[in-house]
């Protein structure tokens, strides 16, 4: 049967001079409470009593004398001398564990040795009790730092202020100074040989000088507003703490809700020139954080002195159900310290940028080629859509609904001129379609909103079989014909498929994926994943996709500002991976090019920078070579080709030279995915070698 008092694995128990090694003949061994070292604690030995009805054996435990005095060879003896094994009963009236301190002496009074916290394995047996089996801080022995170990940190402040260091990962030193000072920390790889307590592989010491205030050295529990705090009647809600120090040091460790009261859990004041652990258990009062999961949080807090030398490792807290004192530190191999680091990485993977399917839809990037970044409402019509920037449609659910611009950010922003609804479009031909559709995706948008109400954005993603996409030149339309409250392409133009999420979404069949934007807002990420089409041979049909961010409405004024948004494989949205400004302005070249400066707006009469050539006919020649061109990027489909006079407002090339002129009937011929050339009739009174010049766009946009 089980029982509540422990014995050691040891047959005998022996014990002898701690100067000789002889046996502690007539010595005698006392034993009193860890917590009161002045009230003594009764230790047993089992004896059988009686049998049950099937003849087992029924045992009773029996106190011994306290002190027990040893045997002529230095084993434990009852009180009648006989030889016994010694039993603890580590625990209170109340059924708490309270543990021993023992001291053994020899037969003349002089102390042997201690026992302190005893019996020591008592205090992992009652965490896994409690449901423990592991400490709960990351990284609590310093594995993993963020500075060379070889040269240690050296952090300097000045004036006056709170300042957070990332020293490590799930550690953050906080200096609050009110003049100059410096901090120096560094991680120190401890011998084995040492045997300290714990068997730290590492410790951390901080150096202070100068005028700082407090020193913290924290880790935030985040959205864990009211982690281990006791329900209403109190019956729970116990926190074991425990914390390694080196010699002299003095520390307290606090529990630190974002909202509600600061509870002590440990000071530990070692004044000792050995290295000492400091372990203690208290109840927290009940949780006053009226934070929710998203915003809320725990600070577990080591305050560190502000001057000197401090030294500390072995950082532990553990929630319990039952007030248990003297839990020790779960030790666990520097690998399995590494595994427990995810939670810190997990985060930074996840917002590592990876290459997107889409094009230009990093916004400070785009370079916004044909009406510039600056774009008037567009007098269209209602659920009409028209090109603002490269690579991207919107759509608008009322007539002259939005202006565009670009903020200093580089962002894309869409204003409000009326109240209305937004999407932003973007189609990919029938190769990247086929190849995005082969893969499991995911979306993040990463933007802000001035509405003073919480805004829906929705995304979903689709594709067609058919031959041509919607027009947005003379008809205005694109893949939105209408959008529901939220944002989602309730009915399309042409004949379009969603891409299926499986469930997970919103929209028509769970397809779209819904993001709420905070009112007021400021730059944010919201991802959704899931979208998967496999299995489904039909993506190998498939001549177009499209990705529509569809809002919800919008007043009049307010806006949205997109940053960027990436459409990437797998599970995990990111940002789009950085690229450098040529790069993405070839990536738009493959559907529109110009002759015009990036921020130029292609019309007539710009006379800078336009294409230039030598005459090679007479004074009016029909039919003459003009400016051949050769674009820098292969299209995507053979381009149409507006010409502009740089100098005259019309569309033919014109004579630059000394008695500069406008030629006439010109013409764009032998146009290719590579280059166009210009012809027409050469200017009256021009000379062959003069030199000749026109502006011109290529468009090749997707459902221009």
């Amino acid at each position: 049967m089980t029982t509540s008092y422990i014995t050691s694995v040891d047959l005998e128990q022996y014990f002898v001079s701690k100067d000789d090694g002889t046996p502690l003949s007539g010595g005698y061994v006392q034993f009193w409470k860890d917590s009161d070292r002045t009230a003594p604690k009764l230790v047993y030995s089992k004896q059988t009593s009686s049998t049950d009805s099937s003849g087992n054996p029924v045992y009773t435990y029996v106190a011994l004398p306290n002190p027990v005095t040893l045997s002529s060879v230095g084993t434990v003896q009852d009180a009648n001398g006989n030889n016994v094994a010694l039993y603890y009963y580590p625990f209170d009236d109340e059924g708490n564990v309270e543990l021993y301190y023992v001291a053994v002496f020899n037969s003349l009074g002089v102390q042997q040795f201690t026992r302190e916290g005893w019996p020591d394995t008592l205090a992992e047996q009652v965490a896994s009790e409690n449901g423990i089996s592991e400490n709960l801080l990351t990284n609590p022995q310093f594995v993993d730092i963020n500075f060379d170990a070889d040269l240690g940190l050296s952090l300097a402040v000045s004036g006056s202020g709170t300042t957070a260091f990332a020293i490590a990962p799930g550690w953050d030193l906080v200096a609050t100074y009110t003049g100059a000072g410096t901090i120096t920390v560094n991680r120190n790889a401890i011998r084995g040989d040492l045997n300290y307590p714990t068997n730290p592989p590492y410790t951390m010491t901080f150096v202070v000088t100068g005028s700082i205030s407090a020193l913290q050295l924290v880790q935030r529990l985040s959205h864990n507003p009211g982690i281990w705090s006791p329900k209403p009647d109190a019956v729970n809600g116990y926190v074991a703490t425990y914390i390694l120090t080196g010699p002299t040091t003095t520390v307290t460790v606090t529990y630190e809700p974002n909202v509600g009261a600061v509870t002590t859990l440990l000071t530990a004041a070692n004044a000792s020139a050995e290295y000492v652990g400091f372990s203690g258990t208290v109840q927290l009062p009940a949780s006053a954080n009226t934070a929710t999961a998203d915003l809320g949080y725990v600070d577990i807090v080591i305050n560190l002195p502000t001057s000197g030398t401090s030294i500390v490792s072995s950082v532990q807290v553990v929630g319990l159900e039952t007030n248990t004192t003297g839990i020790a530190f779960i030790q666990e191999p520097v690998n399995r310290q590494v595994d427990h680091l995810f939670n810190h990485y997990k985060p930074l993977l996840a917002e590592k940028p990876i290459n997107s399917f889409l094009t230009a839809w990093d916004f400070p990037l785009n370079p916004a080629q044909f009406l510039t970044s600056t774009v008037t409402a567009f007098a269209i019509g209602a659920n009409k859509s028209a090109y603002v920037w490269d690579q991207t449609i919107v759509f608008q659910t009322a007539n002259s609904a939005f202006t565009t611009s670009r903020a200093t950010s580089g962002a894309l922003v869409l204003t409000a001129a009326t109240d209305t609804q937004l999407a932003i479009v973007q189609y990919q031909p029938a190769t990247i379609a086929r190849e995005i559709l082969q893969n499991r995706l995911a979306v993040n948008v990463y933007a802000k909103t001035s509405s003073v109400t919480a805004l829906t954005l929705t995304v979903s993603l689709w594709y067609t079989t058919d031959v041509s996409l919607p027009s947005t030149i003379g008809s205005n339309n694109s893949i939105v014909l209408t959008l529901d409250a939220d944002g989602y392409p309730t009915t399309q133009n042409g004949t379009w498929v969603p891409v299926p999420r499986g469930g997970l979404g919103t929209g028509a069949g769970d397809n779209g994926a819904e993001l709420t934007m905070s009112a007021n807002s400021d730059f944010a990420d919201y991802s959704a994943f899931g979208w998967d089409m496999e299995g489904d041979s039909d993506i190998y049909n498939a001549t177009f996709f499209a990705i529509v961010v569809g809002t919800g409405s919008i007043a009049n004024t307010k806006s949205i500002s997109f940053q960027s948004v990436s459409l990437v494989p797998g599970d995990i949205a990111t940002r789009p991976a950085p690229k450098s400004i040529n790069s993405v302005a070839d990536d738009c070249y493959y559907y529109y090019q110009k002759s015009f400066l990036p921020q130029t707006k292609p019309a007539t009469q710009v006379g800078t920078a336009f294409e230039i050539a030598a005459q090679t006919s007479p004074a009016s020649s029909a039919q003459s070579l003009g400016p051949y061109v050769s674009f820098p990027v292969a299209m995507y489909a053979t381009p149409t080709i507006v010409s502009y006079n740089p100098v005259s407002n019309n569309a033919q090339i014109r004579n630059t030279s000394a008695s500069p002129a406008d030629w006439s009937a010109t013409a764009a011929v032998n146009i290719s995915l590579k280059g166009v050339e210009f012809t027409g009739t050469t200017a009256g009174g021009s000379s062959i070698g003069e030199s000749c010049g026109i502006h011109w766009t290529a468009d090749a946009r997707l459902g221009q």
